[in-house]
């Protein structure tokens, strides 16, 4: 989000304009979502599988962290945490 402005981030070496992968999520099951940062490179695994990375330079220093999601979902978080390694 930049100034209250959603920006969506193509995954690396998919076309620009593309938005993260399908992938099939089954309702009534917990899932784990972990996203690592490296530096301007995030990783998104789900459920312990590899699903993309993307690299965003929008923000060099460290920051704030969040959670969105679409309107039409329903979700749930039973834990939300981050750590920073040095």
């Amino acid at each position: 989000m930049v100034k209250s402005r959603r920006t969506d981030l193509a995954p690396a070496g998919s076309p620009r304009g593309a938005y993260g992968v399908k992938v099939a999520v089954a309702a009534g099951v917990w899932h784990t979502l972990r996203v690592d940062f490296t530096g301007p490179e995030f990783v998104v695994t789900y459920d312990g599988q590899r699903l993309f990375t993307v690299r965003d330079e929008t923000f060099p220093d460290a920051g704030s962290v969040g959670i969105w999601s679409k309107a039409d979902s329903t979700t749930e978080f039973d834990q939300f945490r981050y750590e920073v390694k040095p």
